[in-house]
C-alpha cells in the first residue's frame, strides 16, 4: 500500500431493490462514488436485497448464502474497475467450521482475502446457527480486519497490530443506540491502544422487520488522540447514503507512536500488568 491512503468508510443506507441487478447498479455506484483507493462497506450490506420481496426471517440464511459467490465476484469488478481496495462488508460464507459470517477483502489485482467474524452476537448463534471463525486470518500488509462485534475485545485488536496492523476496518450493523455506542466506543478504544487508524462503516436504513427493523450509528475514520492528529475523528458520515473520507497517511501514525507525551504503542509491554500478591497492610 501507499504511505498516504485516500479512504472511505461507507454509510450504506438500505433502499428498496427489485433484485440482483438493482443491487449490483447500486453497488458498484457507490464504490464510484467512493473515490478511495481503500473502500470499507458495513456488515451484512446485502441485507438490502432484503427489500426485493417479504422473506421471513427463518429464511435469510436460505435467501441469502447462495449469493456469495455472486457478492464476491462483484466486489471483485468493482475493485479491479475503480482501482482500490473493498473491504466488501460481510455475508454469509460456507467455511470448513460451518457457516460464518466473515468478510471478503479484494484487491484491485483479483485477490480475495478472508476474514470471518469470531465472536458472534447471541441473534446469529440462535436465529442462523452460525460457525465462529477459526481466528484472525492475516495477510494485507498494514490492514486488519475485525466484524462488530470482534472489535470490542481488545486482544483480538491487539494480536492484529502485533502482526503489523496499521488500519483497522470494522464493518458493522448495529440495530440499537446501545450496540452503536459499543462499538464506536471499541473503535476510538483501539486507536487509543494501538495508536492505529479505525476505519468504521455501519449499517443504516431498515426494512420494519427482523433481521432489520432499525438501524443506529454513523460512519468514521479514526485516528490516535496525539499529535499530530489533533481531531482524532478524522471524519464522520452524515445522513442517508453519506461518506466518511480521510486521507491516512502511515509515515505520520508511525511518527506519532514514537513523538507525543504518551505512547501508548511503546509502553503496551504485557510484563508491567502483573497481578500482585496483595501487599501487607502498614502497622
Amino acid at each position: 500500500m501507499n504511505e498516504v491512503i485516500r479512504a472511505a468508510a461507507v454509510n450504506w443506507e438500505i433502499a428498496p431493490v427489485t433484485g440482483w441487478c438493482d443491487f449490483e447498479k447500486r453497488f458498484l455506484d457507490v464504490v464510484a462514488s467512493a473515490e478511495a483507493e481503500l473502500v470499507v462497506l458495513p456488515e451484512y450490506t446485502y441485507f438490502e436485497l432484503l427489500t426485493r420481496a417479504d422473506i421471513a426471517e427463518d429464511k435469510v440464511l436460505a435467501e441469502l448464502l447462495p449469493l456469495a459467490d455472486d457478492y464476491t465476484a462483484l466486489a471483485l469488478r468493482a475493485a479491479h474497475t475503480y482501482g482500490c481496495t473493498i473491504v466488501a462488508g460481510s455475508i454469509f460464507q460456507s467455511r470448513p467450521e460451518g457457516i460464518t459470517n466473515a468478510t471478503p477483502i479484494v484487491t484491485p489485482d483479483g485477490k480475495v482475502h478472508w476474514q470471518p467474524k469470531v465472536r458472534l452476537t447471541q441473534y446469529e448463534k440462535d436465529m442462523w446457527h452460525l460457525a465462529p471463525g477459526a481466528g484472525l486470518e492475516t495477510g494485507l500488509g498494514p490492514l486488519g480486519v475485525t466484524i462488530c462485534y470482534d472489535v470490542e475485545f481488545p486482544e483480538a485488536t491487539r494480536l492484529l497490530a502485533e502482526h503489523g496492523t496499521l488500519i483497522l476496518c470494522v464493518p458493522s450493523w448495529t440495530e440499537t443506540s446501545q450496540s452503536a455506542l459499543r462499538v464506536r466506543w471499541s473503535a476510538q478504544g483501539r486507536a487509543v491502544e494501538n495508536q492505529q487508524f479505525v476505519i468504521h462503516s455501519t449499517l443504516r436504513g431498515q426494512l420494519g422487520r427482523e433481521p432489520l427493523p432499525f438501524t443506529h450509528g454513523t460512519s468514521a475514520i479514526i485516528a490516535p488522540p496525539v499529535d499530530p492528529f489533533v481531531e482524532p475523528i478524522l471524519n464522520e458520515s452524515g445522513p442517508g447514503m453519506s461518506y466518511a473520507r480521510a486521507d491516512l497517511d502511515l509515515t505520520r501514525l508511525l511518527q506519532a507512536r514514537q513523538g507525543d507525551d504518551v505512547r501508548n504503542w511503546a509502553d503496551r509491554h504485557p510484563l508491567v500488568w502483573e497481578v500482585l500478591p496483595p501487599s501487607s497492610p502498614s502497622d
